[in-house]
């Protein structure tokens, strides 16, 4: 028997390990496009790799079809520990490797390659994959017994045009793409509040009624928003897949922790707010009518989601109507998708990685009855 799986990323490594660790004696090739493997794994977390949460909550989700996959997170972690892997749970659930560097990870997954004898062949890029008779062929050149698709969406520096011709090969139905986990688009505020902080609770509103409620620091930047709240923000919206943004503002209420008396006896005491406030908020705060109400309610018109470059995570992908629970396509049990190719994603806090993982280890254990 012979496998191949193509994509370098965490479901493609995890799903290679998995299949030789769960059947020693198939022939495992995995194929990645660029130099080397894990190249998105590498910048995760700004280079500290958030590679998975301690709950994987199905709620943190696009579906409920997540539930029957990241319930192997023991597992997972599991996989890691034989590598030697180390790491820890902050106190929001986040898990990072004790090392604090994406490369410690990198490190545990090529240590597990080499464990379980994965092939791994870089510099290799799919362009098709073709069912002739009993065999698969890749780029007409590879024949294997099934495949393993794990290539990824097309946000940060993937490339559309690699994508749409695996789409294209697989001749599966797909839902729209939108880039999520990403900073979002806004109407106007000064320029000097651009690159500043400010800890607040965030609303989404969707015809003035909230939609989405989260605390945590945004940072304001040329013509937009970020921050980790405002990226699990830009995934609500990115899952509709909208054209037109009106309907959506943003409000911040900068100052949750204080009561409406506290807040208005600050004020009263010095109504330019810079004991408050950073010198720029508190003159920008100024400018309105009536700094309390504004204050708990600073609102943005929201104009959109950055581009996909901008962005950590593609929402959409295949359509979960193309897919078997064990993540083998419907029309050919033979081929199977996982991580992000498919239409799932979540939200910040190493939801996409662990579920990318978690896929990797199912797709490793079902692939072969």
């Amino acid at each position: 028997m012979k496998v191949v799986v193509i994509g370098g990323g965490p479901c493609g490594i995890f799903s290679s390990i998995c299949i030789k660790k769960n059947h020693p004696d198939t022939q495992v090739v995995l194929l990645e496009k660029d130099h080397q493997i894990a190249s998105r794994i590498k910048i995760s977390g700004n280079g500290r790799c958030n590679f998975i949460s301690k709950n994987l909550e199905e709620s943190k989700y696009s579906s409920s079809f997540v539930s029957h996959i990241i319930k192997y997170q023991k597992e997972v972690l599991e996989l890691f520990e034989e590598s030697g892997l180390s790491y820890y749970f902050d106190d929001e659930n986040r898990g990072y490797p004790t090392s604090e560097s994406s490369l410690t990870i990198i490190q545990a997954l090529n240590f597990l390659l080499n464990k379980y004898k994965v092939e791994v062949k870089t510099d290799y890029l799919v362009t098709s994959i073709v069912q002739k008779e009993d065999k698969i062929m890749i780029n007409d050149l590879l024949p294997c017994d099934k495949v393993v698709v794990c290539i990824g969406g097309i946000s940060y520096l993937n490339e559309r045009l690699n994508y749409n011709r695996i789409i294209s090969s697989l001749d599966v139905k797909t839902t729209p793409l939108s880039p999520s986990l990403a900073p979002i688009s806004v109407s106007s505020f000064p320029k000097d509040l651009e690159n500043k902080k400010v800890k607040c609770k965030v609303k989404l509103l969707e015809k003035g009624k909230t939609i989405f409620l989260e605390e945590g620091e945004v940072l304001f930047k040329k013509d937009g928003l970020s921050g980790i709240v405002i990226f699990n923000l830009s995934s609500i919206l990115a899952r509709r897949h909208l054209k037109d943004y009106s309907p959506f503002e943003v409000s911040l209420d900068l100052l949750p922790h204080v009561d409406e008396k506290k807040l208005a006896s600050l004020i009263k005491i010095n109504p330019k707010l810079d004991t408050i406030f950073i010198p720029q908020l508190a003159s920008y705060l100024n400018t309105f009518t009536n700094p309390l109400k504004t204050i708990r309610d600073l609102r943005f018109k929201i104009r959109g989601i950055y581009d996909f470059k901008n962005s950590q995570v593609t929402s959409g992908g295949i359509s979960l109507d193309q897919i078997n629970l064990d993540l083998s396509l419907k029309k050919n049990p033979n081929i199977f998708v996982g991580g992000e190719l498919i239409d799932i994603d979540g939200q910040c806090g190493g939801y996409n990685i662990g579920y990318c993982l978690c896929s990797g280890y199912l797709i490793g254990k079902e692939i072969i009855k």
